[in-house]
């Protein structure tokens, strides 16, 4: 998902949003640690102007990812793009 002129913080609650919102579904998943559907989500913030390539905000998001996988899972993880 792109956010055009949106703040890493505001990026950060249009994420937490999403996850709170599949979580609340309640959807149940007996291989879940949870017992229901929920979703880890990675995002990254980018400023094309003082930031490397595009390339580089998908690699540094699927990062956030996996840490927030690796971190607890069923949570958002923000990373800038710089900061990789």
């Amino acid at each position: 998902m792109v956010l055009p002129n949106t703040s890493p913080e505001g990026a950060a609650s249009v994420a937490e949003s999403i996850r709170s919102a599949i979580s609340d579904l309640g959807i149940e998943h007996s291989g879940s640690e949870f017992g229901h559907v929920t979703a880890s989500i990675g995002a990254a913030t980018w400023t094309p102007e003082e930031d490397s390539e595009v390339s580089a905000v998908i690699r540094v998001a699927d990062e956030a990812l996996y840490a927030a996988k690796a971190t607890g899972r069923n949570k958002v993880e923000l990373s800038p793009v710089h900061a990789a």
